[in-house]
């Protein structure tokens, strides 16, 4: 047996394992810590949304307390030509290309937006299409949609009316119309030298994809052979942003947001890799002050309604920040999108750092067989 000393040093452990034990029983009895416990905040404990102790800034659970459609709202700087307004309003582009289509005085900004609907939905002769073309519109689609919702479901009539507005084929008129890759640049070349910037920005997207076709006109991706750019196409959107026209600077700065083999973006003041997903949403909100289609109506939000469920935004950036992305990726947006507002405002770019090298996310790849 053990001395005096020993058994009672073993006895005060014991009492302590005993006492630990019976404090956890109560703990869980009680439904957890003071800290998990729904009357944590009458106790003193910190709430959702409460200041934490570090730096003064909100803690994580602020996301708990935020809601959409309590922002204050801004009007846009400008607004859309009318016939730029038809394009941005349309539910069916078929009218508006042949009204475009058949004119002999096109203007630039025509000549845009004859080339964007024959992009976007036109058939490829380069890239026959591998299977039928999936689209909305009529009556059996509304019916489909609405057997596909919950009767319980509470934002069920916000969705069904969100659907009857996008419920119809954007592309009719425009689908069944074949086009070669020539004849899309073409129309971006006369738009760009009228001076539509719109144009302007889509002929360098337009170089950066035709780098990415292989020799059977398809595109691949090849982290050793990314796309490259140019001096003077880096200015050429800066120049396109810069005008002001809403759906240039989102082009524009989406451009930028390439995979590149000679070009990545950085920011700050310590050069992080820019994200390009955060980028192209605060490329949206700069376009969104001038003019861009971001309120309640816009199709994106429409979409978003009917399709997810996401009916509580008023306009584009309650929808990116509530909606659409984290709150680590949401505060990214925030710094871009102030940048991107002080460059369309000044010219200012020194947020960003065009390094002329490839991303991290595809540096270090190469290929193997």
């Amino acid at each position: 047996m053990g001395s005096p000393a020993s058994r009672k040093s073993g006895l005060i452990i014991a009492v302590v394992v005993v006492a630990a034990a019976i404090a956890l029983g109560v703990v869980i009895y009680r439904g957890g810590a003071a800290g998990n416990r729904p009357d944590a905040a009458s106790s003193g404990a910190s709430s959702p949304g409460s200041v934490s102790g570090r730096n003064g800034k909100l803690s994580t659970d602020a996301v708990l307390s935020i809601a959409p459609g309590t922002g204050a709202k801004q009007a846009p700087k400008r607004v859309l030509s009318p016939t730029l307004q038809e394009y941005a309003n349309a539910k069916s582009y078929g009218a508006l290309y042949q009204r475009i289509n058949a004119s002999t005085t096109r203007t630039p900004e025509e000549q845009w937006m004859l080339a964007q609907m024959l992009e976007r939905c036109a058939k490829s002769k380069e890239r026959p299409r591998e299977g039928p073309r999936w689209a909305l519109g009529g009556d059996d689609a509304k019916a489909r949609f609405a057997a596909s919702l919950s009767p319980k479901d509470p934002d069920r009539e916000k969705r069904l009316a969100a659907f009857e507005q996008i419920n119809s084929d954007l592309c009719s008129g425009v689908g069944d119309v074949e086009v070669t890759d020539a004849e899309i640049d073409k129309l971006y070349e006369l738009g760009a030298a009228g001076g539509d910037p719109k144009a302007r920005a889509g002929q360098v997207r337009r170089d950066l994809m035709r780098q990415g076709q292989g020799p059977d006109g398809k595109y691949r991706f090849d982290p050793t052979k990314m796309p490259t750019i140019t001096d003077t196409q880096v200015d050429t959107l800066k120049q396109s942003f810069a005008s002001g026209d809403p759906y240039a600077m989102q082009a524009a700065v989406s451009t930028f947001g390439f995979p590149m083999q000679n070009l990545s973006l950085r920011v700050g003041a310590d050069e992080l890799p820019i994200n390009a997903n955060a980028l192209y949403n605060a490329a949206t909100l700069a376009a969104c002050d001038y003019g861009y289609p971001c309120g309640p109506d816009s199709r994106q939000l429409l979409q978003a309604c009917a399709m997810q469920g996401q009916c509580g935004a008023t306009d584009y950036r309650e929808y990116v920040f509530f909606y659409g992305s984290s709150p680590a990726t949401s505060q990214l947006i925030g710094a871009y999108n102030v940048a991107l507002a002080n460059a369309a405002r000044t010219g200012d770019w020194s947020y960003f750092t065009f390094h002329r090298g490839p991303p991290p996310n595809i540096a270090g790849y190469s290929t193997r067989p």
